[in-house]
């Protein structure tokens, strides 16, 4: 089904269908209006909302609210392309957190950078990699707070990090691993208990991203076939078999072309339960069989396999070492109305994550643990680097006054 208009959607879905999204709409906003506050709950869990909506997971909402399984799997495809993760493991407040813009403003992945995502941080490597050594691929193995060979001038101590063969001091000291990364790391002395039990709440999501090389170019937005195409694809089944019935699930791909050349890359975006069906059940070369003819049956353009793609790149969230699972974590049920899970996630007042008073001057920062506008995006992890850098700056300022 082809689509520019949102009536255009609206025609391949049934009457039960847009009824069923229509009521989950007003009720999702009956939801958000609850939800009054959207830096935390109160001290004892009244007036916030958070608890009545944190107690539920999405899919047990989608659920309770919705008769259609087509509505449902809608749902599921709108919380994997969140939070990389099905809905059944998020806790509903997550979802009407973003909804309200606690989290999220929309729109926000319509912007790409020049040199992708990657870029600001060669650009920061090669202005400052003759000034502060920038040391790759030493996983950071402890974190200790040793007050016994203090060199700083006030006394409060001095951060002592341990990697691959390699020893640091630091007076303060910023970690901006996911929740699985950061796990992994031995502090001493050890976090406080409501820290360490947060991050047994905190899993990461799963997502790949399954990419098809085109060296002929962005052929789908030519025309020739039908109509010049976006590449967007959204599907809540896949072609050619009943609701539920696929042993991996639907997908979602886009126009990935690159800026520096005139290649074609089509992105299909593997996400939760389906990221982990798709290994699970295919090989490679199944894999590549599986996006190629979802691919042909949504184009309908022979092009899509002949020629077909010179190449084809995986990129496993899930299988890289520091991160464990996806782009983003989520919050289990519960771990966000907890008043001393939130207290410990926010880190003091600001949300800057210092985790004293065990760990003073130790900030645990990044897309991640942002409270604010931006949580589990590029823009939350910029705007936690920049509120602990300036308080670093402001603390350092103050202690050589």
């Amino acid at each position: 089904h082809e689509f520019i208009t949102p009536e255009d959607l609206d025609s391949a879905f049934s009457n039960e269908t847009l009824d069923d999204l229509e009521r989950l709409g007003a009720l999702m906003d009956a939801a958000v209006e609850t939800l009054t506050d959207c830096m935390g709950p109160s001290s004892d869990n009244s007036g916030s909302g958070w608890e009545d909506l944190d107690v539920i997971t999405f899919e047990g909402w989608v659920r309770a609210n919705t008769v259609n399984e087509e509505t449902r799997e809608i749902m599921r495809c709108m919380c994997r392309g969140m939070i990389a993760q099905e809905p059944s493991q998020v806790s509903f407040l997550s979802t009407v957190k973003s909804m309200k813009g606690c989290w999220s403003g929309g729109d926000d992945d319509q912007y790409r950078f020049i040199g992708g995502t990657q870029a600001p941080l060669l650009r920061l490597q090669e202005r400052m990699s003759t000034t502060i050594p920038i040391t790759l691929n030493s996983p950071v193995r402890t974190i200790e707070y040793d007050t016994s060979t203090d060199t700083s001038t006030d006394g409060s101590g001095q951060y002592v990090v341990t990697s691959e063969g390699i020893v640091a001091r630091a007076k303060y000291m910023i970690v901006t691993g996911s929740p699985a990364a950061v796990s992994t790391i031995e502090f001493s002395p050890p976090m406080d208990a409501p820290s360490t039990q947060l991050l047994q709440r905190m899993p990461m999501g799963t997502s790949m991203k399954y990419m098809l090389v085109y060296d002929e170019g962005p052929w789908w937005r030519d025309g020739q076939n039908k109509v010049p195409l976006t590449g967007a694809i959204m599907s809540t089944k896949m072609p050619g078999v009943a609701q539920n019935e696929d042993a991996v699930g639907p997908l979602t791909c886009m126009d990935h072309g690159v800026y520096s050349d005139n290649v074609g890359v089509l992105m299909c975006w593997i996400e939760g339960e389906v990221n982990n069906q798709f290994y699970a059940t295919l090989d490679t070369d199944a894999q590549k069989e599986y996006i190629l003819n979802y691919v042909s049956e949504s184009f309908d353009d022979p092009r899509v396999t002949n020629p077909g793609p010179s190449q084809v790149i995986e990129h496993n969230w899930a299988d890289q070492p520091y991160i464990k699972g996806a782009y983003t974590g989520f919050f289990s049920p519960g771990a966000q109305s907890s008043p001393a899970s939130w207290n410990a996630y926010l880190g003091g007042d600001g949300g800057l994550g210092e985790k004293a008073p065990a760990l003073p001057d130790l900030f645990v920062a990044g897309a991640d643990w942002w409270p604010g506008f931006g949580n589990g995006y590029i823009e939350g992890a910029v705007r936690h680097g920049e509120a602990v850098a300036q308080e670093i700056i402001e603390r350092a300022t103050s202690s050589k006054v």
